[in-house]
């Protein structure tokens, strides 16, 4: 990435959409604290944010070439692989404790059970 691109880019996304999101829930005379919305642990701010950067970002940057797509192919099993397993290690981290309560029965269970669940209608679509 461009240190430039990137100096631009923070100072414009912290003021636009992490400051706007943070004062409308956070303050108690923002406009979502107004009607009665709480962020416990910052999710709404967090990935409403990264949400928004990521759709601009995904929004202004033009499509690859095709003489990039042939020289930098995008299917990487490996890592792949990596990537997935860093994520689940670090949700199990995330969500290692309720709001008011911390367990290893949630640690454990509760990942793995969304995941059963999750892949649910798919395996009986298959059927």
């Amino acid at each position: 990435m461009n240190f430039y691109a990137w100096m631009i880019v923070v100072p414009l996304w912290l003021t636009f959409s992490y400051t706007i999101s943070a004062f409308s829930i956070w303050c108690p005379d923002g406009w979502l604290a107004k009607m009665g919305i709480v962020d416990f642990a910052g999710g709404y701010v967090i990935h409403v944010s990264a949400g928004i950067a990521g759709f601009t970002a995904a929004f202004w940057v033009a499509p690859q070439s095709i003489r990039d797509r042939e020289a930098f192919s995008p299917n990487n099993i490996m890592s792949m692989l990596t990537g997935a397993g860093l994520l689940w290690m670090g949700w199990k981290g995330f969500n290692g404790g309720a709001p008011f309560s911390a367990s290893s029965d949630f640690v454990v269970g509760h990942p793995e059970h969304a995941y059963m669940h999750g892949r649910k209608p798919d395996h009986m679509a298959q059927s």
